[in-house]
Order: C-alpha cells, then structure tokens, then sequence
C-alpha cells in the first residue's frame, strides 16, 4: 500500500494528469543505479494504478535505458517505492540478480 500512495503523491505534487482509469503517463529523467551500471536517461513514465497491474510502473527504453541491462516493468511485488519530498522524487528500490544486488531508481521531472 506505501508503494500505491508514493505513486498518489508524485502525481497530486506534481500536478500531473491521469486518465479516466487513474493511470499516469509522462515524459522524466531515470537516474537509476546498480553496482554494475548506472544510467541518467529522460524517458516516458507509466503509472499503472488500478486494475490487476495496479502498483506497476513502466520505463519506455530510451538511450542506455534497455531491457537487457535494466529492469525497466517495475512492480510493487519486486520493489518498493517511497516519495521524496524535498527533491520531489519517487524513489524505488529492489535487488536482483539481472542488477548483481541492490539498485535504486530516482524518478523526477
């Protein structure tokens, strides 16, 4: 449920619109950091927030942003998510294998 409502507050903060079903899609900047690589790419964001997928997050790929080097379907399952009020970010956290351990990717507009 804290992963559903950092999604709620990144969009009520930033006054971004959703369509009729709650979801959210937008241009931001992907810092996103792992012991193995690291990236800083602007890049579609969609906020899936109601229905069997609810909580999901999808990353359009974009420069170094691929699918075969970074988890770019986030889900609330595989990771966690946290607003960050005083740089306005949505934060989320996970661990895999794909990222060899801990990663961290900083959404912002």
């Amino acid at each position: 449920m804290k992963s559903i409502l950092a999604m709620t507050e990144f969009i009520s903060q930033n006054n971004l619109r959703t369509d009729s079903y709650g979801n959210c899609e937008f241009e931001g900047f992907i810092n996103y950091k792992s012991k193995i690589r690291n990236a800083f790419e602007k890049t579609t964001v969609k906020f899936i927030r109601n229905g069997y997928h609810g909580g999901n997050i999808q990353l359009m790929e974009s420069g170094e942003l691929i699918p075969d080097n970074f988890h770019l379907d986030l889900s609330r399952d595989y990771q966690a998510y946290e607003y960050n009020t005083s740089d306005n970010a949505l934060i989320i956290w996970g661990k895999s294998q794909k990222m060899s351990g801990r990663y961290q990717i900083v959404i912002t507009l």
